[in-house]
């Protein structure tokens, strides 16, 4: 028995899928509307939070809508992304001097020590999968700077940077510790 196919049948099935899969992760993403507002409140640049913000919504739904490991790698990215934000915010806020122009030697060490911490998990997260290992470190290094750097911003760009070191480095350890897939 022969099929037969309308001409723009499948193109037109496609374009079902892929308004349903958009459509999905926009659902899907909305929740982080509730992180802008923290975001916007520790962050001391309003320009580079709010663009980080924006950035991160604008991650989601492409990490959601493409799937794969870039969709598994959004939640443990910003777990991971949390840390050095967690840190770093804490240490501006402790009494401690912690601006643009003079950052105290704590503001740089919570960012690079929560860079580290959040590439352990990550590599930890990304050794345990059985496939997509490098898409996923990708995905979630991404976002985990994405969260982390309005806040790690404060101790400047040595703040960013060191953070990025501390992902950088942490992540091997992560990767060559955690358990392999059965």
């Amino acid at each position: 028995m022969d099929r037969i196919e309308h001409p723009g049948l499948r193109a037109e099935a496609r374009r079902r899928y892929e308004k349903g899969c958009l459509l999905l992760a926009l659902s899907r993403s909305a929740p982080l509307l509730a992180v802008v507002p923290v975001i916007l409140l520790l962050a001391r640049s309003r320009s580079l939070a709010a663009a980080s913000a924006l950035l991160l919504l604008a991650t989601s739904v492409l990490f959601l809508f493409q799937g794969r490991a870039y969709g598994r790698a959004l939640l443990p990215g910003l777990l991971a992304g949390a840390i050095p934000f967690g840190l770093c915010a804490l240490a501006s806020r402790a009494g401690v001097v912690c601006t643009a122009q003079v950052c105290v030697q704590l503001c740089l060490a919570s960012c690079i020590s929560g860079g580290l911490i959040a590439g352990f998990l990550v590599g930890r997260r990304a050794a345990k999968l059985p496939s997509g290992r490098l898409g996923f470190l990708a995905s979630a290094g991404w976002v985990t700077v994405v969260v982390a750097t309005p806040v790690c911003a404060i101790a400047g760009a040595s703040g960013v940077l060191g953070m990025l070191f501390g992902l950088a480095v942490g992540t091997a350890p992560g990767l060559l510790l955690a358990p392999r897939p059965a």
